[in-house]
């Protein structure tokens, strides 16, 4: 067990080398899901400009980004689902989560004007499940009110590739309706009754724009890029809130940790302001590169994005710093076999 000196020692060792061994490397590739595609545009820009290294991300989707991974393609990969521990033993990688941003639906309904919409959990999953189908339907204007919902058929927008966004989205209705759970299930790609597929959450999120009267889900702020409504979502507590940075931090904050390779139960936080649906998103990547710059530019690049304020201007919240520390723990001992 290392004392708090001994680990500052072997912290600045291990970075001084890393700097060394990537001096000379000229890109690196990563790629896969969106989710988080926004605040790595501006990381990899950063870095590259700061360190002479290109790093250059490509959002294709988590399913797509780890394809890639396993054939060499690119150097790491993201996605928004964790991979299970007896397959990253098996193929030799490692796994550790990045940021974490909520997951919205998002509408096109002109008639609501500024009135937010709000939608319990179970008249969601009915929504995406084809069975409600009509915007004035009894039950959603039960808890409308005070919103003009149209007589207009609801289309419903969903990725149509391996997404990690899907994955989150079906991962917490699987938790809180019985009837998703059953019918749906969670994972990357869903069989879908109907609706419209697209590709990335900029795809949904420039569907939805242009369907009048659709619903699908996207990463949040994709949906504030495209200039689209947000539906209040009930929470555990009983309250709707709209989707925000505050509320995401509220629901992170309550967040433990213990497993940073793993976590993957993010939904649902008992606080009364908090978003029902927050989603981390990881990196993967290879514990054995051919070349050991690369490993070391990776990593390199990854401490500066934790070391990056530009989270929350684009309402990411940022890895609390025991998190990050345990994450810095995790690479020394397994890139530098301290344990």
């Amino acid at each position: 067990m290392f004392g708090k000196t001994a680990i500052l020692i072997v912290y600045i060792f291990v970075f001084a080398v890393l700097n060394l061994c990537a001096s000379d490397l000229e890109r690196i590739n990563g790629a896969g899901a969106s989710f988080p595609a926004l605040i790595y545009r501006i990381w990899t820009y950063n870095y590259s400009k700061a360190s002479g290294t290109e790093i250059e991300y490509h959002s294709i989707g988590s399913e797509a980004g780890l394809s890639q991974l396993a054939s060499g393609t690119v150097d790491f990969a993201a996605s928004d689902t964790p991979l299970n521990s007896a397959f990253l033993e098996k193929e030799d990688l490692v796994q550790f989560p990045m940021l974490i941003g909520g997951v919205v639906a998002a509408v096109n309904l002109s008639e609501s004007g500024a009135i937010p919409l709000k939608l319990s959990p179970e008249l969601l999953s009915r929504v995406f499940m084809g069975e409600i189908k009509e915007w004035n339907h009894p039950e959603i204007v039960s808890l409308n009110p005070d919103v003009p919902l149209p007589n207009r058929k609801i289309t419903v927008v969903h990725r149509a590739e391996g997404s990690g966004t899907t994955w989150v989205f079906s991962k917490y209705l699987s938790s809180v309706s019985r009837e998703w759970r059953e019918r749906m299930g969670s994972g990357k790609i869903l069989n879908w009754p109907g609706g419209i597929a697209a590709s990335n959450n900029s795809g949904v999120a420039n569907y939805i724009k242009k369907i009048s009267g659709s619903i699908g889900y996207v990463e949040y702020n994709y949906a504030l890029g495209a200039g689209l409504k947000c539906v209040m979502f009930k929470n555990q507590s009983g309250n709707f809130v709209a989707p925000s940075l505050a509320a995401f931090k509220s629901a992170a904050s309550s967040l433990d940790w213990k497993n940073i390779s793993s976590y993957s139960d993010l939904f649902n936080s008992p606080k009364p302001d908090a978003w029902p649906l927050i989603g981390a998103t990881y990196i993967i990547m290879k514990k054995k590169q051919s070349n050991p710059a690369t490993t070391a530019e990776i990593l390199l690049f990854f401490k500066s994005c934790f070391e990056q304020e530009s989270d929350e201007k684009l309402n990411y919240v940022p890895l609390p710093p025991n998190c990050v520390k345990k994450i810095e723990d995790s690479w020394i001992k397994t890139f530098f076999k301290t344990n």
